[in-house]
This record gives C-alpha cells, sequence and structure tokens, in this order.
C-alpha cells in the first residue's frame, strides 16, 4: 500500500508540474526584437536630425545695433530639413542609415504641425505588434501608426497584410 501511495503523488506531482510550466513564446521573441530595431532606427534618425538642426539653425539682429544686446531677432535659418534630398543631407554627415525591417522604407516630411520620419511598407502581424509595443513605450502622440504618414493621430486601421507606416515626430523643443 506504501508503494502504490508513493507511486500516486509522484504522479500527481509530476502532472502539476507540467500543467504549471510555462514556455516563452517565439513569437513574443521576435516582436521584441523588432521593437527594439524599430526604436534604436528612430532614435539614430533623431539624433541625427538634432545635431543637423543645431548646427544649420540660425539667428541674425535685423535691426543695427552697436551693442552686443540686439532689440529684434530673425531667423536666418530654419534648421529644417529639405524635403528633397533629406537623407543625402542627414546620412552624409551626421549619421549611418539606420536599419528598418527590410520591406519598411524610411521617408522624412515637414508641415505645419513639425517634422517627422516615417517607416512605411507592407509588414507581417510580428512587425505591426513590435510597432505597436514601440509606440506603448514612447512619450504620449510622438509614435503613431496608421495608413499615412504624417496622421497627427492614429489612422485608418491598420493590418499586416496591407501598407501602413510608423510616424515618429521630432522633438522640436
Amino acid at each position: 500500500m506504501g508503494l502504490m501511495q508513493v507511486m500516486l503523488g509522484l504522479a500527481l506531482s509530476s502532472a502539476a508540474l507540467a500543467m504549471s510550466v510555462s514556455y516563452v513564446s517565439q513569437a513574443g521573441v521576435i516582436e521584441r526584437s523588432l521593437s527594439v530595431e524599430i526604436e534604436r532606427g528612430f532614435a539614430a534618425l533623431d539624433r541625427a536630425w538634432d545635431e543637423y538642426r543645431s548646427e544649420n539653425d540660425s539667428w541674425t539682429c535685423t535691426v543695427a545695433v552697436s551693442d552686443p544686446e540686439c532689440p529684434e531677432w530673425e531667423r536666418a535659418a530654419s534648421g529644417i530639413l529639405p524635403q528633397s534630398g533629406w537623407d543625402a543631407a542627414l546620412f552624409n554627415k551626421y549619421a549611418f542609415k539606420p536599419n528598418f525591417p527590410a520591406s519598411f522604407s524610411v521617408t522624412y516630411g515637414n508641415d505645419v504641425n513639425g517634422q517627422y520620419f516615417c517607416a512605411s511598407g507592407i509588414g507581417n502581424e510580428a512587425l505591426l505588434g513590435a510597432a505597436k509595443e514601440f509606440q506603448k513605450r514612447s512619450a504620449a502622440g510622438q509614435v503613431l501608426i496608421s495608413t499615412t504618414c504624417g496622421d497627427l493621430t492614429q489612422g485608418g486601421c491598420p493590418t499586416a497584410d496591407t501598407a501602413w507606416g510608423i510616424t515618429y515626430w521630432v522633438n522640436q523643443s
């Protein structure tokens, strides 16, 4: 009888242990890796943009005065990247072109709402999940996932098998 109780106890313990083991989802690992890749790409673009802006933003005094205090300033150069050729202006001097998932291309835009970078293309479930994870970790309103680059709000209903983009608004303060 004692041997039977021991065997039954071992069987129940083994069953309980087997049911409590959790495995790491391979899809979760892939999403996390893609999310980090997206975050690093936009961080590199942001740093390069900031360096470009610092070097290309200048002010001049609009009033001829002899003292160093100017009563009225005018922006001589805004530090805004050119719409056409922005990548050559940025990557030749300020940064290496960051890696984004292969199916995505990066564009730059500026309008009355500010300046942004957008990685867009057709992805998959893992990439869309990674983009959403990156958005959660970003400042409110800085990263938006939409069917159109440059949206100020979540636009459309992006699905993994359609074209969508990740808009990253640069900090302009």
